[in-house]
C-alpha cells in the first residue's frame, strides 16, 4: 500500500453553498475543497477516469473521489470542478488542457477556466501553484 501504516488520508468536507455567497467566494470554497486533496504524485490514478463518457459518468466518479478522498491529480480535479460547479447555470465552464515544460520535461495539465458575467478565473490542482486556481477576476481568457 503506498500509505504509510495503512493510514487513510482525512476527507476534505465538502462545501455547503449559501445562495447569497457571491460568485467568487462560491469559487474559491470550489477551490479551497479541491485543494484540501492530496496531490498523486505516482503519475497513476486511483480511478477510471473517461473523459468521453458524459456527465452521468463524471458524477459518479466525481462522488467516488470525493467518497474516497485518495490523492487526485489534474483531471480528477476537473471532475470535481464540473461536479461542484454544475448547477450554477449563470456560470460558464469550459474544460482546458495544455503542457508545460520543466527541466525539459513535458507535463499535460487540465483545469476548468470559468466566466462568471465579464470575469475570468479557473478551478483544478496542480504541483505548481501557478498551473491551477485563478481568482475570478480577468478580463480575458
Amino acid at each position: 500500500s503506498f500509505f504509510l501504516c495503512n493510514a487513510k488520508p482525512p476527507i476534505p468536507q465538502c462545501p455547503a453553498f449559501d445562495p447569497s455567497v457571491s460568485m467568487k467566494r462560491r469559487l474559491m470554497k470550489v477551490q479551497q475543497y479541491i485543494s484540501s486533496f492530496q496531490y498523486n504524485h505516482t503519475g497513476k490514478s486511483f480511478f477510471q477516469l473517461r473523459r468521453d463518457r458524459g456527465m452521468n459518468h463524471l458524477s459518479i466518479v466525481a462522488k467516488k473521489i470525493m467518497r474516497d478522498a485518495f490523492p487526485i491529480q489534474c483531471v480528477e480535479a476537473l471532475f470535481l470542478a464540473v461536479y461542484l460547479t454544475n448547477g450554477i447555470t449563470e456560470l460558464l465552464r469550459i474544460p482546458v488542457s495544455f503542457k508545460s515544460v520543466v527541466d525539459e520535461n513535458e507535463h499535460s495539465h487540465m483545469i476548468l477556466a470559468v466566466r462568471y458575467r465579464d470575469r475570468w478565473g479557473a478551478l483544478g490542482i496542480s504541483r505548481l501553484k501557478t498551473l491551477m486556481y485563478k481568482e475570478l477576476k480577468y478580463n480575458r481568457f
